[in-house]
């Protein structure tokens, strides 16, 4: 079982290390060849849509891998249950993003734009089940090659297109046709793996579904919103330009954040079945998360707070110097943001996504307020400022909520050893100011390694912590 966690694992991490790249080279390929403006227009549309693509899925893929831990052989019933659903959220979010368009007044080239991508909603929502589904049965290597040959399409059609200069409305409609794709290759993976569906139906477990789904479909919309709504503010506030600079520093910290998610999401199901039979190990991977989520992510945040001018020079050019800013603020919400998801993980697993869903809903509305006073007085670096502090406020919220159901156990070592290390990665970083780019940050990240391995993190928790991962109870499915 561990083995095909760290499979799962590395599959994923591939994914969420060549998306980001190739998705990197066509953004910096649009960033200079139309500029903020261009930037904005194209993200501010793609965040639209994802919005409403997450209202159509309803949340339900944490509910499935669920209840697929807890009873493998119901996979066919709670598939076609899902299709039905889906299907029919789907369309409805698709008349519900076309009226938002109008209603919004935006002028008619966007509301055209709009019109393409939201024909990105259908085949979305059947990417998102069958790899749901896939990662439900720990088969993660189709599902992200899926992500991988979805971003390979678009960044070729996106690049051609703007070579070409075929305009916005061809960017959006390549941005559907890659999802097709992606549904496509998912759908042949999950019926490889899993077989047909057929017409097995219970009544049972879709009026599980059903009742499930307005609780978990809350939570993905709320936490959609959450990111999406600085955009979409933005747009509204300061205009396209603003969001360009925004988006820059945005998927330079979602490219920063891909190890975290990756190993949360590989590690979903062996905790779901531990919550069942090993509830002190479940407890244990919660504290371990904890700890290596400091340990990793305290030392990026440092340093590409002290590179961000090399950096953002480098990927979008010297016209975007005002991203520096933001990309430094938006570097330090990679902490909250890993923790949020693995603290979401412990309530989910334990059947209190109420307690999520209300982290969400409070996590949004302090965004929402904090983004429109502070966009109003500082602009892009306001919206950063309002996601970072809303984002830590939340993971308070949740260590509160787990207090009765996993307590995190604290001590000063985990906190204090990477915090040593930290500063020796910033020592090395001013002794290097006059360097290249790449040579500060090797030899930033090696003087972090040595420092850290000296201090002697590991003890035996952590060999423990890899033996429970590798536990399967008896009667559940390899």
């Amino acid at each position: 079982m561990l083995g095909k966690i760290l499979k799962n694992a590395s599959a994923l991490l591939l994914v969420q290390v060549l998306n980001p790249l190739l998705g990197m080279v066509f953004v910096v390929a649009l960033a200079r060849l139309d500029g903020a403006l261009g930037l904005g227009a194209y993200t501010f549309a793609l965040s639209l849509v994802l919005i409403f693509e997450n209202i159509a899925g309803l949340g339900v893929r944490e509910y499935l891998i669920r209840e697929i831990g807890r009873n493998p052989g119901q996979w066919r019933a709670l598939l076609n249950s899902a299709l039905v659903l889906g299907v029919v959220a789907a369309l409805l979010a698709q008349l519900a993003m076309l009226l938002f368009a109008h209603v919004a007044g935006y002028d008619r080239e966007t509301v055209t734009g709009l019109f393409i991508v939201s024909f990105a909603l259908l085949p979305g929502l059947l990417h998102y089940l069958s790899v749901s589904f896939l990662y439900a049965f720990d088969d993660m290597t189709w599902a992200s090659a899926s992500f991988v040959i979805e971003t390979v399409v678009r960044t070729a059609a996106g690049l051609l297109i703007v070579s070409l200069d075929l305009g916005m409305n061809w960017l959006l409609a390549s941005f559907v046709v890659s999802r097709l794709v992606a549904a496509l290759v998912a759908g042949w993976a999950q019926i490889r793996r899993l077989g047909w569906p057929g017409r097995q139906w219970d009544r049972r477990v879709l009026r599980d579904l059903l009742a499930a789904a307005p609780t978990f479909g809350a939570m993905a919309i709320l936490a959609t919103l959450y990111w999406r709504l600085n955009i979409v503010l933005l747009s509204r506030l300061s205009g396209a330009e603003a969001v360009g600079y925004y988006s820059a520093g945005y998927r330079l910290m979602d490219l920063l954040a891909f190890a975290g998610g990756s190993i949360l999401t590989a590690t979903y199901p062996a905790m779901t079945r531990l919550f069942r039979h090993f509830r002190d190990d479940f407890r244990l991977l919660l504290d371990k998360g904890v700890q290596y989520a400091l340990a990793g992510y305290l030392p990026i945040a440092v340093m590409v707070h002290e590179l961000s001018p090399q950096i953002i020079a480098l990927f979008f050019g010297p016209d975007f110097a005002p991203a520096v800013d933001g990309l430094r603020l938006l570097t330090w919400a990679t902490l909250p943001l890993t923790l949020a998801k693995l603290f979401a993980n412990g309530l989910v697993i334990a059947g209190r996504q109420n307690l999520d869903l209300r982290v969400n809903l409070y996590r949004l509305a302090a965004n929402a307020v904090l983004s429109y006073l502070l966009i109003l007085k500082f602009g892009m670096v306001g919206a950063c400022w309002a996601l970072l502090l809303s984002l830590a406020a939340s993971v308070v919220l949740q260590i509160y909520y787990l207090r009765a159901i996993a307590p995190l156990r604290w001590s000063l070592a985990p906190l204090i050893k990477p915090a040593l290390a930290a500063l020796a990665l910033l020592a090395a970083l001013e002794l290097t100011s006059g360097w290249p780019l790449l040579l500060r940050a090797l030899l930033a990240a090696a003087s972090y390694a040595a420092t850290y391995l000296l201090l002697r993190p590991f003890d035996s928790g952590d060999r423990r912590a890899l033996h429970c991962l590798g536990k399967q109870p008896v009667g559940e499915l390899a």
